[in-house]
């Protein structure tokens, strides 16, 4: 896909942003997981989506009507949702920038079970200046109960007031597939689906700001 980056992200919020006053229950976030949702499992039906997202039918139904309006996928009364080939090219593009977020049971740094992270190529030098604690918290805002930021240096480090190293870093550095200055984001909940949604939504951002600077 040639589009931007920019232009990727801006189809993204205008699926879901609000329209005539009202603002829809589903987020980017929930954009971006079913499209990869149909990407990686195949054509999926309305309740289907609406269960993984934890989501009502109506919700769904207008988030897939904004998707067929970016051409991006087609229904099917046997298949269910299907993406066309301009949105198997999207979501690929978008994968590239956002990979897909990766479950994690992080017992000996944290003791969390059913943490999600994910990876930001690159982005680790550039958060710096954007500020931990805001990443921090708007992952909370946006629905976790607790996260961590790490950047990949000689060894991947704990941001804080201090960078801190811990051996399960390098486990969770190691399954992301990480390389020298990439960022990883680390988000967990109580209700796994939410750290999930924070964890997307925040890097979004994050790749947004990026671009302005």
């Amino acid at each position: 896909m040639k589009n931007s980056t920019y232009e990727i992200l801006s189809i993204l919020e205008k699926i879901a942003e609000e329209r005539r006053g009202i603002k829809p229950k589903f987020t980017r976030a929930d954009v971006y997981l079913t499209l990869y949702y149909i990407y990686s499992i195949g054509p999926l039906g309305r309740l289907k989506i609406a269960s993984m997202l934890g989501l009502g039918e109506a919700s769904i139904k207008t988030l897939i009507r904004r998707l067929k309006e970016q051409q991006l996928v087609e229904t099917d009364i046997a298949a269910g949702v299907y993406l066309t080939n301009k949105g198997e090219e999207y979501i690929k593009a978008l994968l590239s920038i956002i990979p897909p977020p990766k479950q994690l049971n992080l017992r000996e740094l944290v003791k969390w079970d059913n943490a999600y992270a994910l990876k930001l190529k690159k982005m680790a030098k550039k958060v710096e200046k954007i500020g931990i604690i805001d990443i921090r918290d708007n992952l909370i805002r946006y629905g976790a109960d607790a996260a961590l930021i790490i950047a990949v240096k000689e060894k991947p480090v704990l941001l804080g007031a201090e960078e801190y190293y811990h051996p399960e870093l390098d486990k969770i550095a190691s399954t992301l597939n990480t390389q020298l200055d990439d960022l990883i984001l680390v988000s967990w909940s109580r209700e796994p689906l939410k750290a999930l949604k924070a964890l997307i939504e925040e890097a979004l951002d994050l790749v947004k700001e990026a671009i302005k600077r």
